[in-house]
């Protein structure tokens, strides 16, 4: 919103009404008119607490339309997750959603690529380590700093990604999903409502809120320290990798995971401490590794 008549009010309410308008709950009376002066009437702040009460319905969809469910397929098992479609062909989610570690002879841990199915809206479509024959994902993670950023990228071969297109355009969706735009991310406040959604044990299409808890707290991996947002909001078994949203449907960044018991992360008691990798963060990992991407020819 650009309203012309609110220059000469105190900061404090510019900021407000900006915040407001971001997330259309006030609209003005006008395109460029906010009309400070006048009262609000009953009927006009019924108008906004209803929007602000249904704040998530605006946002659903575009949320839910660049989720994807993941499940991998591995020596221990079948593990489930979810991802966000970054652009064309480009599903960016969790590096323990993407990568399974699985024991190796001498006793210890090996980070491997496996199967992969992936479900969004239009069907499935999945990789090749089956008898398919269908071409493999490809997988960009940081393989030398083990987790230290919690991020992989699954890079849609050219042949699953026009399956999935042609998927969609007979569900009747638009050919193509939204893409998450990092570049239209923005900072959020202590107390500030978000939506994240994913797929919780394996119900997909799943959309839950909370508030932003602290905006900052860090967490020291292999000497670097990476930057969370805390929420209220459900990151639950399948949220990881999935997409946190603000009520203005702004990214803040990939659900990740939420505290645990053991070494201070283990089986979850923090169903009220969800910490969502943060979107610098995001941009930092597709800083370093884009000439990966350039690669196999993907643009972000």
């Amino acid at each position: 919103m650009a309203f012309i008549d609110i220059a000469g009010l105190p900061a404090e309410s510019l900021a407000a009404i900006e915040y407001l308008a971001r997330g259309e709950i006030v609209k003005g009376v006008s395109a460029l008119s906010y009309a400070p002066s006048l009262g609000v009437t009953r009927e006009q702040m019924a108008l906004y607490l209803h929007r602000v009460i249904n704040w998530p319905v605006l946002a659903a969809d575009e949320a839910i339309d660049s989720t994807a469910f993941v499940m991998v397929f591995a020596s221990l098992g079948v593990g489930g997750g979810s991802a966000s479609w970054r652009a064309p062909r480009v599903l960016m989610t969790n590096q323990h959603v993407a990568i399974t570690t699985t024991a190796n002879d001498s006793g210890g841990y090996t980070y491997s690529e496996n199967d992969f199915i992936v479900k969004a809206n239009g069907g499935w479509v999945r990789s090749d380590r089956s008898p398919t024959g269908e071409p493999a994902f490809r997988v960009i993670w940081d393989r030398y700093h083990q987790d230290w950023r919690d991020i992989a990228y699954l890079i849609v071969p050219e042949v699953l990604w026009e399956k999935y297109l042609a998927a969609r355009v007979a569900a009747g969706l638009p050919r193509e999903p939204r893409y998450i735009n990092l570049r239209e991310a923005r900072d959020v406040v202590q107390g500030e409502p978000i939506l994240v959604t994913g797929s919780p044990l394996m119900y997909d299409n799943v959309i839950s809120t909370g508030i932003v808890s602290k905006v900052q707290v860090s967490q020291n991996s292999n000497g670097n320290v990476i930057e969370y947002v805390m929420t209220t909001a459900a990151i639950n078994p399948g949220n990881s990798g999935g997409l946190a949203m603000t009520f203005d449907r702004k990214p803040v960044g990939i659900p990740s995971l939420k505290p645990w018991t053991h070494t201070g992360f283990g089986w979850s008691i923090g169903d009220d401490m969800g910490l969502i990798l943060h979107w610098r963060e995001i941009l930092a990992f597709e800083e370093k590794f884009k000439h990966e991407f350039g690669y196999v020819g993907i643009t972000l």
